[in-house]
């Protein structure tokens, strides 16, 4: 990644487009996730890369950043804060906690959920209670807010699903009830587990069998597997909650393929696998290092290449025979970003190779 940063551009790395609508330093699609990934995998980043972020970051617009992990401030918060600049995510956090938007949207990768889990992290950080407090708002929230459908089971609503009842880690309820178990790890107040832990069952529910002995969560178009929209994301909540049963063994079903379309962490082979990574850790289910042995083939056999091996590829900035790349959303380019390009795919197969919690979930 670091052969094609370029000091001049607005991304400084090459990103999925979903960038230039968005904003150029957010974890998702900009160069904030990517940057995370390097210091995960190598501790150290060029300081040049460094100083560009940073004065990105003090100069945000305010109006145009939302709040949420994936595409705003609480995931430039994560990043800060595995580059160290501490008094910087604390400032930061705090325009975070007062964004006028931050109650428009209840979910983990765009809205309160997310930024309550990042008021999590830095309370674990600083021990400063006004990070808890504000967390425990956001919890308020969310339960007076909660839906309930004619089957009684729990859901939130937002802007953008209008009538759907959206599924999985970033949308769903599956990522609300992931930032209520990581509160409750904190304040032990057995109401706010039991909330989250209806939420997670009620989503599993939700689930559809494709056929005996495997189920799947169906958007009425296909069945999704992935970690932001489908079965990876659910499962990853479930397993810390630590369901088993069998629709949870149905569901783990639809995770056993070698191959995937797309190579990436929110919809690709990399958000699977790093869901069977916590199946092994979490459960010690040793049945499942063969499915990722076998995944981890498929991803470099199918997806990851050497972008001088293109023969229309002709950026100057390739002068490594030993450069990997991967294909972004669509397979339409090269991308080095978290969501859909080689930063997630670095992160999750260094975390396989040191056998490592999830740092992102707060594990």
């Amino acid at each position: 990644m670091c052969d094609v940063a370029d000091l001049s551009t607005q991304t400084l790395f090459p990103c999925d487009p979903i960038v230039y609508s968005t904003n150029e330093i957010s974890f998702g699609f900009g160069a904030g996730g990517i940057l995370y990934s390097i210091s995960k995998y190598k501790n150290d980043i060029p300081k040049r890369f460094k100083n560009w972020f940073l004065n990105k970051v003090k100069n945000i617009d305010f109006e145009l950043f939302p709040p949420g992990f994936l595409t705003g401030l609480s995931g430039i918060v994560f990043v800060l804060l595995e580059l160290g600049e501490i008094e910087l995510a604390n400032w930061l956090m705090e325009r975070c906690n007062k964004h006028q938007m931050l109650y428009e949207d209840y979910s983990l990768y765009y809205g309160a959920s997310g930024v309550g889990l990042t008021n999590l992290k830095m309370y674990r950080l600083t021990k400063e209670e006004k990070y808890l407090s504000e967390a425990l708002k956001i919890y308020k929230w969310l339960v007076k807010n909660a839906k309930h459908d004619k089957f009684g089971r729990i859901f939130w609503e937002n802007g953008f699903s209008k009538k759907t009842t959206f599924y999985g880690l970033g949308y769903g309820a599956a990522g609300v009830s992931l930032f209520l178990l990581k509160l409750y790890e904190v304040v032990k107040n057995p109401n706010i587990k039991k909330i989250g832990e209806k939420a997670i069952n009620d989503e599993i529910l939700r689930s559809s069998v494709v056929f005996k002995g495997l189920r799947s969560f169906y958007n009425g178009k296909n069945y999704e597997p992935y970690l932001e929209v489908g079965t990876s994301g659910v499962l990853k909540v479930a397993l810390r909650y630590n369901i088993k049963n069998k629709i949870f063994e149905e569901l783990l079903n639809d995770l056993r393929r070698k191959y995937f379309v797309l190579s990436g962490y929110l919809f690709g082979i990399t958000g699977i696998i790093d869901t069977l990574i916590d199946t092994v850790i979490y459960y010690e289910r040793k049945d499942i290092l063969k499915v990722l042995e076998q995944q981890i083939e498929g991803l470099i056999n199918m997806h990851i290449f050497n972008p001088k091996s293109v023969c229309s590829f002709k950026d100057e900035r390739i002068k490594q025979e030993k450069v990997l790349a991967v294909l972004g959303e669509g397979g339409i380019r090269i991308t080095c970003d978290f969501g859909t390009g080689i930063a997630g795919v670095l992160r999750t197969l260094n975390r396989l190779l040191k056998n490592a919690q999830d740092e992102l979930l707060l594990d």
